[in-house]
């Protein structure tokens, strides 16, 4: 396999991993717990954490990767350059992801369920930048 062709099925199974797996799970539920918790606490003035963003954040990474996956199954051949700025931008929007849910107040965290939810975000965010590490 030609380092091209490695380069895309991982940036398409990036894609498809977060595609399918942040879409379906019960992490994105969480933002109605989040906002109600920002509401409560008034942790954006606290703590710096935008609920909002952070789910736009994640939307934006899961446009990316949608559009990877449709390169994917549509086209014989992707350019490298266009499959490295999806990818880029997936990373990007990982990293402010993962940056904006650390900004959240310690009694949010450990609020019944929220936990679990941000486990769930944590360990899809972990898969989604193996997927995209490139060199």
């Amino acid at each position: 396999m030609s380092k091209y062709s490695l380069f895309t099925v991982t940036a398409l199974g990036a894609a498809m991993v977060f595609a399918q797996a942040v879409s379906a799970s019960k992490a994105v539920g969480a933002v109605e717990d989040f906002n109600s918790i920002h509401q409560r606490t008034g942790a954006t003035e606290k703590n710096g954490y935008l609920p909002m963003s952070s789910r736009a954040y994640q939307n934006t990474a899961q446009v990316h990767a949608r559009a990877l996956n449709s390169y994917g199954r549509n086209c014989e051949q992707v350019p490298v350059k266009t499959v490295q700025e999806h990818v880029t931008q997936i990373r990007t929007s990982v990293a402010a992801t993962k940056k904006e849910i650390a900004k959240l107040p310690p009694e949010a965290v450990a609020t019944e369920g929220v936990r679990e939810h941000l486990d769930a975000i944590a360990k899809l965010l972990a898969a989604c930048e193996k997927m995209c590490a490139y060199g």
